[in-house]
């Protein structure tokens, strides 16, 4: 529970988002294209080792870090190399984002208090839910610059971030395999506090049925695919604002 407490703690001045290693960590990177990449070194074991062992191989180019023990950072470089920046557990707060500061190559977001600055920490938060990599990364690039913008490739893991960080809005996709749009909606309505989360479906398909079957579930709007940056800041905007 430290290292999650810590990393809560960073959310505070950083945009994070968490994958699990053996489910979703390969799409999640892919989608989420990372400028830093921070391994919870007890994430390290024999079922993820050939994972941890593939970073080094398909990410050259990603700085990492650990967040953990020294041992457990030791585990993770016997995987990748010697040498990583450790976040060090016992978690010491002002310290471990003046090190995410310095391995980014940024000024730290820490001013002389040490409490955070206005910046992507203040903006209202908005979850994109899709399982099309190209359709994360673009729609995550028109609306970073003005909201806090957090991603997701699956219906479940959705529902994941959703508990863990009540966004604004969602955007989701409306058909995606495994749990499809439909049931994260239905699935968000029985959630006390996830039903109070304004809902914009994506869909690709312009049918009249579909539309239909859309609307009889009353979300707070739909987007077909591909969107205008017009359209889409035009509907989030109605529901909350810039």
């Amino acid at each position: 529970m430290d290292v999650y407490n810590a990393i809560d703690f960073l959310k505070l001045y950083y945009q994070i988002q968490m994958a699990d290693v053996l489910q979703n960590a390969p799409n999640m990177i892919m989608a989420y294209q990372p400028d830093l990449l921070l391994i919870v070194g007890a994430s390290v074991n024999e079922p993820t080792t050939l994972f941890f062992r593939s970073l080094r191989m398909n990410y050259s180019n990603l700085p990492f870090m650990t967040i953990g023990t020294m041992d457990e950072k030791r585990n993770v470089e016997s995987c990748l190399y010697n040498g990583i920046d450790n976040i060090a557990i016992p978690f010491d707060g002002n310290r471990a984002v003046q090190q995410v500061a310095a391995k980014l190559g940024i000024a730290s977001p820490l001013n002389g208090q040490g409490t955070s600055p206005t910046g992507a920490a203040g903006r209202k938060k908005v979850l994109i839910v899709d399982d099309n990599a190209p359709t994360l990364r673009t729609i995550k690039g028109l609306l970073e610059d003005s909201y806090q913008v957090l991603v997701a490739p699956n219906g479940p893991k959705g529902l994941e971030i959703m508990e863990r960080s009540m966004p604004a809005l969602v955007l989701l996709d409306y058909e995606m395999p495994g749990m499809n749009g439909k049931e994260v909606f239905l699935t968000m309505k029985k959630d006390e506090l996830l039903s109070l989360i304004p809902v914009v479906f994506l869909t690709a398909v312009n049918d009249k049925e579909q539309i239909v079957e859309v609307l009889s579930l009353q979300p707070q709007g739909y987007l077909l695919k591909p969107t205008t940056r017009e359209k889409l800041f035009s509907t989030i905007q109605k529901l909350i604002g810039s």
